[in-house]
């Protein structure tokens, strides 16, 4: 009797017990479900996407983005600018760009505390991510003005070097004679501006493009490149002006030719600017002057359909 009665008093209170604590569990699941609900709805969006280190770079004094192509570079080492391959050495004794010094990337942090923040650097590499991660570390360390070149090696137009470097076989040669200090005295140009040299320099260049396996473009500044010059005067006996001093000859100049003779002294011979030398597979030269800026790309284009194989 007194075990019945004990056991119905423990049913009673586990009774009472789930009446109360129902409510408060169906209480409590609501809520989670509410949250849960709420969770899914207020789930905030992925971040942005950053930019890359390209994307965020600096333009440079010049202008110019931190990828350039070929003709930007050209203009910039025809400049001044640092010239350099972030290959290794074997990589680059193999094959590098012509004029390029070796800087291999193990080498650079090194290397750029010899030089100037404010230089002007171009970056080679035979493949571009390698140049394009050269290019980044030297912003990062306040080099505004370095550029990486786009393509590697195989979007480069001009000349190579090394032991197993490319070549082209027997190209008919253009010589593109120009003058590369022309802010220094534009008026000796007359009506032909700077903007048009270095436009004119740029869409000659852009010749070795269009025929790749047939011209080859070699570019010979006047005023700085004086012992490439007079090789050049003398192997094809060219047509020169001699200059005999600055102040002596400006008049002449003004009146005869399109040529910058700041810096040169003494009896020096210099050829017109801008001025093109042609020669074909056979060796045979033309050589054209100070030739009208347009009728000088025609005419360029048409020898370079003569000389296609």
């Amino acid at each position: 009797m007194h075990s019945t009665s004990h056991h119905r008093a423990a049913r009673t209170i586990r009774s009472v017990t789930l009446l109360v604590l129902l409510p408060a569990m169906l209480a409590l699941s609501g809520c989670f479900m509410f949250e849960s609900d709420d969770l899914a709805v207020t789930t905030p969006p992925p971040p942005p996407v950053q930019p890359s280190v390209e994307d965020t770079a600096p333009v440079s004094d010049s202008g110019l983005e931190p990828k350039i192509d070929y003709f930007d570079a050209a203009e910039l080492v025809a400049d001044g600018a640092r010239f350099i391959n972030v290959d290794t050495k074997s990589e680059y004794d193999r094959e590098h760009i012509a004029g390029t010094s070796n800087v291999p990337m193990r080498s650079l942090n090194d290397l750029m505390t010899t030089w100037a923040r404010s230089d002007t650097i171009v970056i080679t590499s035979s493949a571009e991510s390698r140049a394009r991660s050269a290019q980044a570390i030297l912003a990062r360390e306040g080099f505004n003005n370095s550029h990486y070149v786009a393509g590697g090696h195989d979007q480069w137009q001009g000349s190579f070097a090394g032991t197993d470097a490319r070549v082209k076989t027997n190209p008919a040669l253009i010589y593109y004679f120009y003058v590369s200090d022309t802010d220094n005295a534009p008026n000796l140009f007359g009506t032909v501006t700077a903007a048009d040299l270095r436009t004119l320099r740029k869409e000659t260049m852009g010749l070795e493009d269009q025929f790749p396996n047939d011209i080859e473009v070699v570019t010979v500044d006047l005023l700085t490149q004086r012992a490439e010059t007079e090789a050049l005067i003398k192997e094809y006996d060219l047509p020169t002006v001699t200059v005999s001093g600055w102040w002596d000859t400006v008049a002449t100049l003004l009146r005869l030719f399109h040529v910058q003779p700041s810096g040169l002294t003494g009896q020096n011979k210099t050829l017109v600017a801008p001025s093109w030398l042609l020669v074909d597979r056979d060796g045979r030269t033309l050589y054209y002057d100070a030739l009208p800026l347009d009728t000088t790309l025609p005419t360029l284009y048409s020898w370079c359909l003569e000389q296609e194989r």
